[in-house]
């Protein structure tokens, strides 16, 4: 075997050593960056949480759809806004005040009437997206019923609703009083006007302390201004 051949059989090792040793060194020089990379998904708050909260972040991430989203947001609000605070769009508040049965009429002209609360501010009316009257209130203000009756059902939801009453104050006229923090009073109780039912809370879906009225007419829901605009109330 010549000098040649030998040079060409230790060069050869040599070369496939040198190569093993630059892909170590190219290996160990992107760990830092791969270690990052896994630092980065566990710190970075875009990739925390639901998998459908990560996509709707990265999607925000762009502004086009940053600016298609407010958009979008904004006619909501607008939209909402026109049907829930302008009645006259095709709905007569007023009208439906005299909207009253025989049976409600006799009950409320028998019967004093009195507000649920002893403060009177309304902080959001009744249209057709909404069947009640909101009275703002306190924390822990008390919730009287309107008419004297019976209470009909005492319950406690984590959603809608929240801690409400019902009260069958005979005749297919009824009276439901919701979010309440609180309630103080047994299903099938006898109540007067003057009863506490419980106190003002913001349990359910309520945005704060404020309680809301309905009434109900043989199954339909009245405005509840009918019934506390009555004859004999206060």
């Amino acid at each position: 075997m010549t000098n040649k051949t030998t040079k060409k059989m230790v060069k050869l090792p040599l070369n496939k050593a040198k190569s093993a040793v630059a892909v170590a060194i190219v290996g160990m020089a992107k760990i830092p960056s791969e270690m990052n990379q896994i630092k980065r998904f566990f710190t970075d708050k875009r990739f925390a949480g639901h998998p459908i909260s990560r996509l709707l972040r990265r999607l925000f991430e762009f502004k086009r759809m940053r600016e298609l989203a407010g958009l979008q947001i904004a006619v909501v609000i607008i939209a909402a806004n026109l049907f829930i605070y302008q009645p006259a769009l095709g709905f007569d508040q007023d009208a439906e005040l005299t909207h009253l049965s025989p049976e409600l009429i006799s009950v409320t002209t028998e019967s004093a009437v009195r507000l649920p609360l002893d403060g009177y501010k309304i902080n959001q009316g009744f249209n057709p997206l909404h069947h009640a009257i909101d009275f703002g209130g306190s924390l822990g203000d008390p919730v009287y019923p309107i008419m004297k009756g019976k209470v009909e059902l005492v319950d406690h939801e984590c959603f809608s609703y929240g801690n409400h009453v019902i009260i069958d104050h005979g005749n297919g006229i009824k009276s439901l009083y919701a979010h309440m923090s609180k309630t103080v009073v047994t299903e099938g109780q006898e109540v007067d006007k003057n009863t506490v039912l419980g106190t003002v809370g913001s349990t359910g879906f309520s945005t704060g302390p404020h309680l809301h009225l309905e009434v109900i007419d043989h199954g339909q829901n009245i405005n509840p201004l009918s019934i506390l605009k009555a004859p004999n109330s206060i």
